[in-house]
């Protein structure tokens, strides 16, 4: 299963959507893309292409500052998302080993009788 990770884009599209009075379908409708793909972007479940930025800027007439700090945040969020992806795989690789012993890590196929 997924966890979701909302983001800073997350929120800010969030507060873009309040702004303009949009659902999250009309938002999607206007972005030309599917509301479940948007939804997975707000949500941190998929990653955020620069030129969705873009999109943004040019459907809502956005301006270039706070354009620039949309990308800025899209990149904080992607270098935290992957420091904590590999700080996870290592915990991970640690745990492993002393949490199975040996023994249990055979399959039933493995063991004799």
């Amino acid at each position: 299963m997924t966890e979701k990770n909302p983001t800073r884009l997350a929120y800010k599209l969030q507060i873009l959507r309040a702004e303009e009075r949009e659902k999250l379908y009309h938002m999607a409708e206007r972005l030309d893309m599917s509301p479940s793909y948007l939804s997975m972007i707000e949500s941190g479940l998929r990653p955020v292409p620069i030129t969705f930025v873009v999109k943004l800027q040019l459907t809502y007439c956005l301006d270039d500052e706070y354009c620039n700090r949309l990308k800025m945040d899209i990149e904080e969020d992607k270098k935290y998302n992957d420091g904590l992806q590999d700080f996870l795989n290592e915990a991970a690789s640690e745990i492993a080993p002393a949490a199975f012993p040996k023994c249990m890590m055979q399959t039933q196929h493995s063991r004799r009788y």
